[in-house]
């Protein structure tokens, strides 16, 4: 009995001191956030979300929209909110103070814990054991890479979405299927970003007979969507009709878009050839590693991820966060042949200086950051799998626990 009183006193601690943590840190982040420009993607949600929760305004219509731009000013233009509403409600608690600087710093100090979440799963998933020094510098590179601070300060959702990525892939590979498949299903969302992903990781799935993900997925889309009926019965076909405009509006930049402002004749169809030739190679890949083992499924996902800025769907910078986990992944298999610790750092550092290089360049220049970040992630994380390609599909286990081991 005194024990169970003792175990019951220190889970009391741990939840006041993890509170008073957390109460820190969003008062820190609201502190720098008090005076700083920016917010403008979590101002949409915040502001729909606060005319939804006030008045039941529609969160999907174009008169939100248009009085979001109006009370953010800055000639801000956002895209239509097109979110699934279960989605939106599970981020209330978040978004509920009816100040904003409050509400972003809340949400600021939850994607903080995120980021480095995703940066220990991203760890453990790959298998990268790596020297204290070196586990800080790529700590520091997830926190501070400009495919991390710029989706962090407009606030963006795609962090929860690398995060969700990378913790259904590693409920995956320890056989907690059902969850993997409730993961999944909270990772509807950001179509351009992760929607090939999706697919390739469901017809794998098939593949391999393990149905509990099914199950998992399906339930958790009929629950979330139930409440999402309970809560506002016709929100579908508004939301139907936002993700119809977003798609139409063109929203984000193509290889095709950001070619043609170098040569204006041979843009488009570079594009088209680009698409054609990276929609061969994922579907050679994906056959390749459908009936395949994890090891193989993860790089074919990561592959995945690295395409599909380049295949033509409509991608910005702050679209880039999943492709960490691709990073991660040469990363760690190449430590294990070549690489070595010191020139793992060396191309972080490299990314870390060269993409704030591209940034700088940018804001001082005539283009927009958009276009100087397009190419350079996705292209050097395509080049870093197939460097490492080799090993993960024919070579021997290196190391007991490495992602190249065949039992996991």
């Amino acid at each position: 009995m005194r024990q169970e009183r003792f175990s019951f006193l220190w889970v009391g601690i741990v939840i006041v001191l993890a509170a008073a943590g957390f109460a820190g840190l969003v008062w820190l982040n609201r502190l720098w956030i008090a005076n700083l420009g920016g917010g403008e993607a979590l101002f949409n949600t915040w502001y729909s979300l606060q005319g939804f929760l006030s008045n039941r305004f529609d969160l999907y219509d174009e008169a939100m929209l248009q009085n979001a731009q109006t009370a953010f000013g800055q000639g801000a233009v956002f895209p239509r909110i097109d979110l699934p509403l279960y989605l939106l409600l599970i981020q209330i608690p978040a978004l509920f103070p009816s100040e904003f600087v409050l509400a972003r710093a809340i949400w600021t100090s939850l994607a903080e814990i995120a980021l480095v979440t995703l940066a220990v799963f991203n760890l453990r998933l790959t298998g990268w054991r790596q020297r204290p020094w070196m586990l800080g510098f790529y700590l520091v590179f997830m926190l501070f890479s400009a495919h991390t601070v710029l989706p962090l300060l407009s606030g963006d959702p795609v962090i929860w979405l690398a995060l969700l990525i990378t913790l259904a892939l590693w409920s995956l590979r320890n056989g907690s299927d059902e969850l993997a498949g409730a993961l999944l299903a909270l990772s509807t969302f950001k179509w351009q970003a992760a929607g090939l992903f999706m697919l390739f990781a469901l017809i794998w799935v098939m593949a391999q007979k393990r149905w509990r993900v099914l199950a998992g997925f399906g339930m958790s889309l009929i629950v979330m969507a139930g409440i999402a009926f309970l809560v506002w019965p016709g929100w579908f076909l508004p939301f139907a009709r936002a993700v119809t405009a977003n798609l139409r509006a063109g929203i984000g930049f193509t290889p095709g878009s950001i070619i043609s402002g170098i040569w204006p004749g041979v843009g488009e169809a570079f594009g088209w050839i680009l698409t054609a030739a990276l929609g061969i190679i994922l579907l050679i890949e994906w056959a390749g590693a459908r009936r395949k083992g994890f090891r193989r499924f993860l790089w074919a996902a990561c592959l995945t991820l690295a395409v599909t800025p380049l295949i033509g769907l409509g991608s910005s910078q702050t679209d880039y966060l999943d492709l960490s986990l691709p990073l991660t992944l040469f990363l760690a298999i190449g430590s294990e042949r070549w690489l070595r610790a010191w020139g793992s750092g060396l191309v972080l550092a490299g990314l870390l200086t060269g993409l704030w290089f591209l940034v700088w360049r940018a804001a001082a220049g005539p283009g927009s950051v958009d276009e100087a970040l397009f190419f350079p992630m996705p292209a050097l994380t395509l080049v870093g799998l197939y460097w490492i390609r080799w090993w993960v599909v024919r070579a021997p286990v290196v190391r007991p626990g490495s992602i190249l081991d065949e039992d996991l």
